[in-house]
């Protein structure tokens, strides 16, 4: 299924290289994921901008595209487009608020609390963790597509995930048991 969606794809972007009008599928599948990728990234009207820019630099690359997975070589594209606008400053990662309700106000006290301090934990992780999380998160992208944008093999991807994931889990543990020595 998955190799029928990617020739299906290259096809839509091979054809697009005489007709501009065929890469409107190509579009309209990967347009939420790569908005949401941005928006990790940067603010929501940011994210608007980016993911243009996106898809313009991409259907401007139609001549450039080698085959292989169409999301990867769309998510590469992102990628430099956002690298791109941070170039002179830090970015962080930014997780939405928990979309699901909670049954009462100390849950949902709590509950914000906790997002809080993930989302600083997170926050504090260098860039290129930080991106390789909006990558798998945000982007649901596949560690080999993962590998692709950035350069890495599926496995390196893999454990790297891992780890960040892992040491996200020491610190938050590390925190909380912080914050309870430290509540009256």
């Amino acid at each position: 299924m998955a190799e029928k969606q990617n020739a299906d794809e290259a096809r839509w972007i091979v054809a697009a290289r005489t007709r501009p009008a065929a890469f409107a599928p190509v579009y309209e599948r990967y347009v939420e994921r790569i908005y949401a990728y941005c928006a990790r990234r940067a603010s929501p009207t940011e994210a608007e901008d980016l993911t243009s820019l996106v898809f313009a630099r991409a259907l401007a690359a139609v001549h450039d595209y080698r085959g292989g997975s169409v999301a990867a070589w769309l998510f590469r594209i992102a990628h430099n487009v956002v690298v791109n606008h941070y170039r002179d400053r830090h970015p962080s990662l930014a997780l939405d608020d928990a979309d699901s309700p909670q049954p009462g106000p100390l849950d949902r006290l709590i509950a914000a609390d906790e997002q809080r301090l993930i989302r600083r934990l997170i926050d504090e992780l260098p860039a290129e963790q930080q991106n390789l999380l909006s990558l798998k998160l945000s982007a649901g992208l596949t560690s080999a597509e993962i590998g692709v944008v950035l350069g890495k093999s599926a496995g390196a991807v893999r454990v790297e995930l891992h780890r960040i994931i892992q040491g996200l889990r020491a610190r938050l543990r590390a925190e909380e048991v912080r914050l309870d020595e430290t509540r009256p």
